[in-house]
């Protein structure tokens, strides 16, 4: 969610791509790693948006990189890829065949064992770090007037016969 967050509001904000819904087309293209790179490209460019782009990928990364962030998508990524998680004292999870030969034991597919207080305690710092996050990159993006309604009727004007242009 962050990601796209992001990723809409570096793409294009023009009317046309905005009628034309371009961004539709785009945000199949928002990962990681292509959020990163457009971070790159405003930043490089030095344009109107420079000091903003600089603040929301040091945000992004500052998230991305912690520590207790990794921690929980390693288990978020287990659950997506493998299914379940093995709790600590729900059922069996060996991960040794249950005999031996020649007093060698042998390793079995098993999952990684949490205990329910460990995987409480990570989704409540991972919650509270995404919470400042997004508040973070929703402060540093939205404007402080957003819920001013007021429009110049000139700049109404306008925007309607470039929308009506673009219709042509």
């Amino acid at each position: 969610l962050s990601w796209q967050v992001i990723w809409a509001y570096i793409q294009p904000s023009s009317l046309e791509y905005l009628f034309n819904q371009k961004y539709k087309d785009m945000e199949k293209k928002c990962t990681r790693d292509n959020v990163k790179e457009q971070l790159d490209c405003l930043i490089a460019q030095k344009g109107t948006d420079y000091n903003v782009a600089i603040k929301l990928k040091k945000i992004f990364l500052d998230f991305d990189e912690d520590p207790d962030v990794e921690k929980f998508r390693t288990v978020y990524n287990s659950v997506k890829h493998h299914g379940v998680l093995h709790i600590d004292g729900l059922g069996c999870n060996n991960t040794e065949i249950l005999f031996t030969i020649n007093d060698k034991s042998f390793p079995m597919l098993h999952r990684k064992t949490y205990s329910i207080v460990d995987l409480e305690e990570m989704l409540k710092v991972y919650n509270d770090k995404f919470i400042v996050y997004m508040d973070s990159i929703v402060d540093l993006i939205i404007p402080d007037d957003y819920l001013d309604n007021r429009f110049e009727l000139e700049d109404v004007f306008f925007t309607l016969k470039a929308i009506n242009d673009i219709k042509r």
